[in-house]
């Protein structure tokens, strides 16, 4: 809903009450959600950038002790100009109930382990290119 996400949990006689309210990681003009998947230790928030170029950040939330805990972002992105894709991961460890200014400075202060992977194709280079008019 918006930039929100609203968790609710269904009990043994199937009602189901709000168990978190919190941030989807959905940006305004940037990253939208594009899927949430189902995990053994809770579930995955995927967003992608919906324009031009890739980029991916998966949000992994695990349910520890009562609590729902962002447990890591892994981060994918792509540079067609200098030939490489670049994935990225932080171990993150913070209770989703915080507020979103707490979470985005969390976030922020959380070192990223980052790998770049070059693509196999040789560049062309020296090339002549003649115009005619």
């Amino acid at each position: 809903m918006g930039d929100e996400l609203l968790l609710f949990l269904g009990d043994k006689v199937s009602n189901y009450n709000l168990a978190l309210k919190s941030t989807n990681f959905s940006e305004d003009g940037g990253n939208q959600i594009t899927d949430i998947k189902e995990t053994k230790e809770g579930f995955e928030i995927i967003t992608q950038f919906p324009d031009r170029g890739y980029l991916q950040n998966t949000y992994f939330v695990s349910g520890i002790n009562n609590k729902l805990i962002l447990k890591k972002i892994q981060s994918e992105s792509e540079s067609w100009q200098d030939g490489y894709t670049e994935k990225c991961s932080q171990n993150i460890n913070v209770d989703l109930k915080k507020s979103i200014a707490e979470l985005s400075k969390v976030i922020s202060n959380t070192k990223k382990n980052c790998t770049k992977i070059y693509n196999k194709q040789s560049k062309v280079k020296n090339m002549d290119i003649f115009l005619v008019i």
